[in-house]
């Protein structure tokens, strides 16, 4: 079996964790079920045949770098295994090992903020399908204009207000990717990706600051597998009041918006919208401070 991990690509912590709900044994030369082997056979053959596919859209399955590098003439993930076993692997297969082994984690720290951006894609997709006014922010100008309407002075030990905070505002916008304006409500959603552990920890102090930074309700959703076994899952759950989501229910997310949107409309006196409670001395900007999207 760790054969069989090291030629996808996988540790054995990572087979188990893709062979939900069927669990594995604890280590790999434990006592195994059919079930079991099964399983397991179907996720390593997954990767290698490359017909492994994600319930998101936003996210695109991992396989071993060889097999990722332009096809050969073999028919099939198996085969071209079978050819590297038997014939031995090109010099230039190793120096691609090499680099990727030194490297990897640095490239992915390159493309990390794809990943995030592909989650605000998909939820703006889910927007415009409730025909739900939205502002999908990037590094722009306007963007950073917008958000900086939207958050919360910093004060300075005076106790006035400090705007050049450069330092927060980043925070805030590195975090906040889209604006959303069902009716006459405005809310925040902050999309963070943590693959690992430390990631979700770094990314967790920050979003437990943000709702307090913020003159509208904020609402986080929370993609990768770093976030599943953290316990500063549960405080945001907190920080945010509820608005916690994953990339697999943010239909849910946008139910809620409707449903948060209609109630401030509802709610709201001599026609001022609602705002975030914790930061009612920083009004919200009204309803034309914003941009609809496209």
């Amino acid at each position: 079996m760790n054969a069989l991990c090291a030629v996808a690509g996988l540790t054995y912590s990572e087979l188990k964790l893709r062979a939900h709900p069927t669990k594995l044994p604890g280590k790999p030369c434990g006592h195994w079920t059919n079930e079991q082997y099964g399983t397991a056979f179907a996720v390593i053959d997954s990767i290698i045949q490359g017909t492994h596919t994600e319930e998101n859209p936003a996210r695109i399955a991992l396989r071993p770098v060889e097999l990722l590098l332009p096809p050969s003439d073999a028919t099939d993930g198996w085969e071209q295994v079978e050819r590297m076993r038997a014939g031995g692997v090109p010099y230039e297969m190793l120096l691609t090992q090499r680099w990727v082994g030194s490297a990897w984690g640095a490239h992915r720290n390159r493309i990390s903020q794809k990943v995030q951006d592909a989650v605000a894609t998909v939820l703006c997709g889910m927007l415009d399908s409730r025909l739900i006014s939205y502002r999908l922010l990037d590094k722009t100008a306007a963007s950073k204009t917008l958000l900086a309407s939207l958050s919360v002075p910093e004060q300075d030990s005076s106790g006035s207000s400090d705007p050049s905070s450069e330092e927060d505002r980043s925070s805030v916008s590195g975090q906040v990717k889209v604006i959303v304006r069902p009716g006459k409500a405005l809310y925040a959603v902050a999309v963070s990706v943590a693959k690992d552990h430390g990631t979700a920890n770094k990314s967790g102090g920050k979003l437990l600051q943000l709702p307090g930074k913020l003159r509208v309700p904020a609402a986080a959703v929370l993609a990768g597998p770093g976030w599943a076994a953290r316990g500063e899952s549960v405080d945001l759950v907190r920080a945010f009041e509820g608005r916690v989501y994953t990339e697999l229910t943010m239909s849910e997310l946008v139910e809620d918006i409707v449903s948060a949107g209609q109630d401030r409309t509802t709610n709201s006196v001599g026609g001022e919208v609602q705002t975030n409670p914790r930061s009612a001395q920083h009004p919200a900007p009204n309803e034309h401070d914003t941009q609809e999207s496209d």
